[in-house]
């Protein structure tokens, strides 16, 4: 019995779903099948815009690598996503017949989107953003990655008003919605709606009994879109939409070429009898570069090399790197987490002098403790943030600074005799304490937060990693080698921990975000 054919794929609902179908047709002619789930660079990092990824690969390469390795023996892909042009030994077996290759509007309401200004749209693809701008220039586009779940998902949870899918994605998995609008007037992706099978070119064997699964038209079809995006020197993450129809053995062809920004848009529409459609894909492709798509390419290709020219900085925690300045490729990702603690707070005085080393021991008492009582009191707290926070919850702060050690500094210049109350996290230095300790002060502590450490492995290295804790140094070292890479730190503190790791450090003037940020970008302005 000839053993069970491994499937690679990568690991989303739509992907499996892909694959399980091309299992059943393997089964139907007699052979068993295993899945492989492979994650790729385009799956493992979902905050990235597609396009800054590179022109092509990015959910393909993964796959590409199991099959020369023989970890597969075939990989099913979304067409669309593979390259034009595939890796030496790698041969495209079979297409499926083709679904719908049409995109479709999720929107949270319904009307009329034409006589709708201000509407905000998420998509990732720079195809979309492109031609949905070129209609509705006034619109806001913005972006949106992961799997379609994951994408429906923050999309319900956003105040978007809507979110481009692909029709056929979204009905393989049975999660088309009732509030969607056919997008007839956007031109697809090339190949979209269009499942294709690879294999090993030596694999003879496999090859014959794979491409009896091949859909011709589909092929043909795919052949020609795939041609015309060959021909522009355009990737799966580049402004090209193309739709090549068979009717009545004529091929009718429309291709596409958008600005980034939607400004410009060309067009190609040809028709041809089928049996002279060879080349058919190149020669409208060349019409269109004839009509100004050369030098809408020209820029494309100069605005993904300035990308690609700017540094890559990781920061080591979660926050929406589109505000920030665009001279560098700003990544985020959270290395640590916080936990509040219900803790018990002794009997207090009017007398404590209260102390906050962070917004979030701030948080976790009134979490808590909301009816607690801190006016009347003196309140001495660390950092702009944490005063900002307590003004939320009505308490006016005596003194603040940037660092533990000033607020020490005054209390033994101020010569007081209170007892001083820390609210803190588990994690923390003995510097305040050690100050203290020299004066006429009791001190003690109230831990009011867990710091908890979640490492991960990051796809690619960083030029830089900015750090805004020693804890997040703790973290990211625990599944990261990046020495080489500029460690910013945003005080003494956290530089102390990154020496121990890496070869460059940075410290930000002030202890703030901002402060860390402007660190960066003057670092990479004066190289």
């Amino acid at each position: 019995m000839k053993k069970a054919i491994k499937i690679g794929t990568r690991k989303s609902e739509l992907a499996l779903k892909q694959a399980h179908t091309v299992g059943k047709l393997i089964e139907t002619h007699g052979r068993s099948y295993e899945i492989v789930a492979i994650n790729s660079e385009g799956d493992l990092d979902l905050k990235t815009p597609l396009h800054q990824l590179g022109f092509t690969g990015v959910f393909t390469k993964g796959l590409d690598k199991a099959l020369l390795e023989k970890r597969v023996d075939i990989a099913v892909h979304s067409l669309k996503d593979v390259p034009t042009v595939l890796p030496e030994e790698i041969l495209q077996a079979a297409v499926l017949e083709r679904d719908s290759p049409l995109d479709i509007l999720v929107r949270k309401s319904r009307g009329d989107l034409d006589n709708e200004t201000n509407l905000t749209i998420a998509t990732g693809s720079i195809r979309r953003k492109a031609q949905w701008l070129h209609k509705y220039p006034n619109h806001t586009i913005k972006g949106l990655r992961g799997n379609v779940n994951t994408r429906l998902r923050k999309l319900e949870e956003s105040e978007w008003n809507g979110a481009i899918f692909s029709h056929s994605g979204l009905d393989r998995i049975n999660l088309i919605p009732t509030n969607y609008l056919k997008l007839d007037w956007m031109t697809p992706a090339p190949a979209q709606g269009i499942v294709g099978i690879t294999v090993l070119e030596s694999n003879k064997e496999l090859v014959d009994f794979i491409q009896q699964f091949n859909h011709l038209e589909t092929h043909l079809n795919s052949s020609i879109e795939r041609d015309f995006l060959n021909e522009l020197e355009g990737g799966c993450s580049a402004p090209i939409g193309a739709l090549s129809i068979i009717e009545n053995d004529t091929v009718k062809f429309k291709g596409v070429l958008t600005s980034t920004d939607g400004t410009t848009q060309i067009e190609v529409t040809e028709e041809i009898p089928l049996i002279k459609s060879k080349n058919f894909g190149r020669a409208c492709a060349q019409k269109l570069l004839k009509k100004g798509g050369k030098e809408i390419m020209e820029a494309l290709k100069k605005e993904l090399k300035r990308v690609e020219n700017k540094p890559t900085i990781l920061i080591t925690r979660n926050i929406d790197v589109s505000l920030l300045e665009s001279s560098v490729n700003w990544r985020s990702e959270a290395f640590i987490s916080i936990d509040y603690i219900n803790h018990k707070i002794p009997s207090l005085t009017k007398n404590e002098i209260l102390v906050f080393t962070s917004k979030n021991a701030v948080e976790s008492l009134f979490h808590y403790h909301p009816t607690f009582k801190v006016k009347n009191r003196q309140v001495l707290c660390v950092g702009s943030k944490t005063e900002k926070v307590l003004a939320q919850y009505g308490v006016d702060v005596h003194f603040a600074s940037t660092s533990s050690q000033a607020i020490g500094e005054w209390i033994i210049d101020h010569e007081l005799s209170q007892n001083i109350v820390l609210f803190c996290g588990d994690i923390r230095r003995n510097e305040l304490k050690e100050i203290i300790d020299k004066s006429k002060c009791n001190y003690s502590e109230i831990v009011v937060y867990k710091t908890i450490l979640t490492p991960k492995k990051i796809a690619k290295e960083q030029d830089g990693v900015v750090f805004l804790s020693p804890s997040a140094v703790q973290s990211f070292v625990e599944k990261n080698n990046m020495q080489k890479s500029v460690a910013f730190c945003i005080g003494n503190t956290t530089a102390k921990e990154a020496r121990k790791h890496f070869e460059s450090i940075e410290i930000a003037k002030e202890i703030t975000m901002d402060s860390v940020i402007e660190k960066v970008t003057k670092y990479y302005a004066d190289k």
